[in-house]
């Protein structure tokens, strides 16, 4: 996702699920041909070296489950300040949680 129309209609019109590492927000779009990303970890992340890990870690929860969704999406993931502490497995266990609550995957 590369224009902020686009971000901003997904936090505004698109559903949110809040958890303790991630935002997860998601609009359901059919006149996509595949799903749009936008990552976002703000300087209370950390420094530069611990924001690019965060994002690093949110491009592989990507290319692991972004062939389960069930139609494409656009999807906003935001870090949050504890996220660089955390393992990788507890990460995409909030994430799958929360895509599931979303309705995003099965």
């Amino acid at each position: 996702m590369n224009q902020h129309a686009e971000f901003k209609r997904v936090r505004s019109d698109g559903q949110s699920r809040v958890g303790k590492y991630l935002i997860l927000s998601t609009l359901p779009c059919d006149q996509l041909a595949e799903s749009k990303f936008a990552f976002v970890t703000s300087k209370k992340v950390g420094k530069a070296h611990d924001r690019n890990f965060v994002r690093r870690r949110f491009r592989d929860l990507i290319a692991r489950h972004g062939d389960k969704f069930r139609t494409p999406h656009y999807l906003v993931m935001i870090g949050r300040y504890s996220t660089p502490g955390v393992e990788f497995a507890t990460l995409e266990a909030e994430f799958l949680k929360n895509a599931k609550k979303l309705g995003i995957i099965e």
